[in-house]
């Protein structure tokens, strides 16, 4: 509002917009929602998921950030209806922690081969991006090539010290030798309504949350995010919420229909999120 009111010209309006976008890169560099905003810039209007959808998608985001920063905060959960962007934001979130941790790795489930291809891809091609590049300049030296390994499973960042950067398995499929130092991200897990009221599908896969794949950290730092549809109130996304209300003290959020999870010195060790149809 200042540079409008100082009836500067066409030059200085152009140079004013380019010193607010490199602020705005700053910004991303420790905001995951100036990530998202700035990430999406070039895309029309229309087509910007996280600007139009902030009022369902801006507790997610907050929560993730403030994941990122607090060693205490361990665990999120997160329902929303199908087609919300969730997963959307979980590929963003992927792509900055990656950004801003080269050295990190994460562990990505999910029910479907093609929905974790699909996940890997749009990560990969958001660090492609000359905007990413503009948030973490480190990547600009490997131009349209960061990547040292790159399968649609696994995949290595270049002058990553991982043995990979970002894994994908299927809930059916071996998770033996992986490893995550950063993130294990269990996304949809559960074949929709078909499996809703299925309760031997909803304990297996507990069993193999609970056994298996929370057992692939490097180390107790790696955190877990579980997102997807709540279909059934004993589905992983239901079981994860009442182990974390069973554990700590709830208190509700700022924003509606979330719930924190504190320990005994106050901080959010987890946070809980139903948003209905």
């Amino acid at each position: 509002e200042w540079l409008l009111d100082q009836s500067l010209g066409e030059n200085d309006m152009q140079l004013a917009y380019k010193l607010w976008e490199k602020c705005m890169a700053l910004a991303s560099r420790k905001s995951f929602h100036h990530f998202l905003l700035y990430m999406e810039l070039d895309r029309k209007a229309d087509k910007q998921v996280y600007s139009n959808r902030q009022d369902v998608l801006g507790g997610i985001v907050f929560y993730l950030n403030k994941m990122q920063n607090e060693p205490d905060f361990m665990d999120l959960v997160g329902s929303f209806p199908p087609s919300f962007g969730k997963s959307f934001v979980v590929n963003y979130f992927s792509a900055w922690e990656l950004g801003r941790n080269e050295n990190g790795s994460i562990l990505r489930l999910s029910y479907s081969d093609d929905l974790l291809n699909g996940f890997s891809r749009s990560i990969k091609s958001l660090i492609m991006e000359d905007r990413f590049k503009e948030i973490f300049p480190r990547f600009e030296k490997y131009g349209n090539k960061p990547f040292s390994k790159d399968k649609s499973s696994d995949w290595l960042l270049k002058g990553s010290d991982s043995l990979a950067s970002h894994y994908t398995r299927t809930r059916d499929g071996a998770v033996t030798g992986v490893r995550a130092k950063s993130y294990i991200i269990l996304d949809d897990m559960t074949k929709g309504a078909d499996e809703a009221n299925n309760e031997t599908v909803h304990q297996k896969y507990w069993d193999q949350y609970t056994t298996e794949w929370r057992n692939r950290k490097e180390n107790d730092l790696v955190k877990e995010v579980i997102i997807g549809t709540m279909w059934n109130p004993k589905d992983i996304l239901g079981r994860k919420g009442e182990q974390l209300k069973n554990q700590f003290e709830e208190r509700d959020s700022r924003f509606p229909y979330i719930k924190e999870y504190i320990n005994g010195k106050g901080n959010v060790c987890g946070v809980v999120i139903r948003v209905p149809l």
